[in-house]
C-alpha cells in the first residue's frame, strides 16, 4: 500500500492545492490529518474535500490492513498442517478438509495491495503445494507397498497350496503354521483383492 504522505500528495496535486507542504507521514499517524489542516491552510471547501477523502483512504488502509492480517492467518495455519506428521489415511483426508475450508474462507477475504496479495498468495499456495506434495508422495509409498504385500501374499498361497500334496504330516503342519504366521506379519493389500486372496489361503491351510 502507498504511505499517507504519498497517498496526501497524490490527493493534494489532483486538488491543486499546490500551497500546502508534504507532510512527512509517522508510523501510526493518527494526526495526519489535522497536521494537514494546519499547514498553509487551503480554502475551507477544499480542506473539507481533503480530509473526506483522507478519511475514506485512512479506512481503507485499515480494511485492507486486516485483509492482510486475515490472509496472514491462514497461510500460518496452512504451513502448520503441512508440517504434520501423518501414519494413515483417515489423517490426510482430516487434514485435507482443513486445507480445503481454508481455501474456501480465503476466497471470501477479499484482496490486499497487488504487491502485498502476491506475496501473501505465493506464500499460501507455497503452503498448499507442500501439503499435497507430501500426501501425493505417501499414496505412491502406500500403492507401492499394497502391491509388494498382494506379491508376498499370493507366494504364500502359492506354498501352501503345494503343501497340500505332501505326506509328511508333522512337516507340512509346521510350515502351514509357519506361513500363517508370515501371513499376519506382511500387512495389507489391495481392498477389492483381500477376501479374495484370503479365502484362498485359508482353503489352501485347511
Amino acid at each position: 500500500l502507498a504511505s499517507p504522505e504519498a497517498y496526501c500528495r497524490t490527493v493534494l496535486k489532483h486538488l491543486c492545492i499546490d500551497r500546502w507542504r508534504a507532510i512527512k507521514a509517522r508510523d501510526g499517524d493518527v494526526e495526519l490529518v489535522e497536521e494537514i489542516a494546519e499547514a498553509n491552510a487551503p480554502p475551507e471547501v477544499e480542506r473539507e474535500e481533503a480530509a473526506e477523502f483522507l478519511e475514506h483512504f485512512l479506512a481503507n488502509l485499515l480494511e485492507r490492513q486486516q485483509r492482510v492480517m486475515r490472509m496472514t492467518m491462514r497461510g500460518d495455519k496452512v504451513e502448520e498442517i503441512a508440517e504434520r506428521e501423518v501414519t494413515d489415511s483417515n489423517q490426510w483426508n482430516a487434514f485435507s478438509k482443513e486445507i480445503e475450508d481454508i481455501q474456501k474462507e480465503w476466497k471470501t477475504i477479499g484482496f490486499a495491495s497487488k504487491k502485498e496479495n502476491q506475496k501473501i498468495y505465493d506464500r499460501f499456495r507455497a503452503a498448499c503445494d507442500k501439503f499435497y506434495g507430501r500426501k501425493r508422495d505417501f499414496y505412491t509409498e502406500y500403492k507401492d507397498s499394497i502391491n509388494s504385500n498382494l506379491d508376498k501374499k499370493i507366494s504364500l498361497c502359492e506354498a501352501a497350496e503345494a503343501l497340500k500334496s505332501s505326506t509328511e504330516w508333522k512337516k507340512a503342519t509346521d510350515q502351514f503354521i509357519n506361513l500363517q504366521k508370515q501371513w499376519k506379519e506382511i500387512g495389507a493389500v489391495p481392498r477389492k483383492k483381500s477376501e479374495q486372496l484370503w479365502k484362498r489361503f485359508r482353503a489352501a491351510c485347511d
